[in-house]
């Protein structure tokens, strides 16, 4: 039976012509999810070029898996984090020679529609989260554990939450009328409910009060920006010279995290101006392929309204 998992690549022209996969070039795809932008680099690609794809969900792996069976061996598909591409890469004989990355940071459409795991305040059960779910701690647990002071906090760092203060203090009331019953866990609707009836009014209408909140536990629980600050340094420490890496974010905090490591990469010394001999002995590892973010298209954006805030950045290592 077909997946059913469903996720539309987003700026899938613009990362091919900025990544320029050649005909026997190998790429890594570090969040693979259902395959799209793995087909075009593969198809490129050919006749021997390989594509390793990164996955902690179980569901974008069999649906990637499915996608890229027509290319056989050339695709290579591991349930592995992109935080720890280096280790998983140096686990592969042959090592392969990487002329370019794509990370693409978004969720699909299918995680958060129908994956049942509380990605998105519209989701109906169990707030999970997780993007592995064979991880122990997921969104419920995070939230029947954490103290006000805690939650407040992840919100306003990791959601930008406005109110923060009062909308963890309405969520923690929730979660102690749950334990006085004697359940151990926060569904979708109970977080929702809870931000509703607190949020500050804000002129934009289109979004829904609870959205930087979900952004803000999916963040907590699957270590987000960790990640990408794990990942950013490895990658340019795996790409051959002249190798490219593309990345795709989302909000301010994970695109702020990719702008500031390419701006200071792409720089020789990092010693205040008015040392006359530089100490640092830093030397530059990347030049911007992109001077600033590129914006999704009008098109892209009326096709796929949910790609609106996307931001895409690449880099090439020296």
């Amino acid at each position: 039976m077909p997946s059913q998992y469903h996720h539309v690549p987003v700026f899938a022209d613009e990362v091919i012509a900025l990544l320029q996969p050649r005909s026997n070039q190998n790429f890594i795809d570090a969040t693979v999810g259902g395959g799209g932008h793995a087909e075009r680099i593969l198809a490129l690609t050919s006749p021997n070029g390989v594509l390793i794809g990164f996955d902690l969900d179980p569901e974008a792996l069999h649906a990637a898996r499915e996608r890229l069976a027509g290319f056989g061996k050339r695709a290579i598909l591991l349930k592995a984090n992109y935080a720890d591409v280096e280790k998983t890469l140096g686990s592969l004989e042959p090592r392969p020679s990487i002329s370019g990355c794509i990370l693409d940071l978004g969720l699909s459409s299918s995680q958060l529609d129908t994956s049942g795991r509380g990605f998105s305040f519209r989701d109906i059960g169990r707030l999970d989260m997780r993007f592995d779910t064979a991880t122990a701690e997921d969104a419920s647990h995070l939230l029947m554990t954490t103290s006000e002071e805690e939650l407040s906090t992840m919100l306003r760092q990791f959601g930008e939450v406005r109110g923060a203060r009062r909308i963890a203090r309405a969520i923690i009331a929730v979660r102690d009328e749950e334990k006085k019953h004697g359940r151990d866990s926060i569904d979708v609707q109970d977080i929702v409910d809870a931000v509703v009836l607190v949020a500050p009014k804000t002129r934009n209408t289109h979004i829904h009060p609870a959205t930087q909140v979900f952004q803000a536990l999916r963040i907590a629980v699957n270590r987000e920006l960790d990640n990408v600050c794990a990942f950013l340094p490895q990658i340019v420490e795996v790409l051959e010279p002249g190798g490219r890496i593309a990345v795709i974010a989302y909000h301010s905090l994970e695109d702020r995290i990719v702008k500031q490591f390419f701006r200071t990469e792409a720089r020789d010394c990092f010693c205040p101006r008015e040392t006359p001999v530089c100490r640092c002995g830093h030397l530059r590892t990347i030049r911007r392929v992109t001077e600033h973010a590129v914006c999704v298209s009008d098109g892209e954006r009326e096709r796929n309204p949910r790609s609106r805030s996307a931001r895409l950045r690449v880099a090439e290592k020296i």
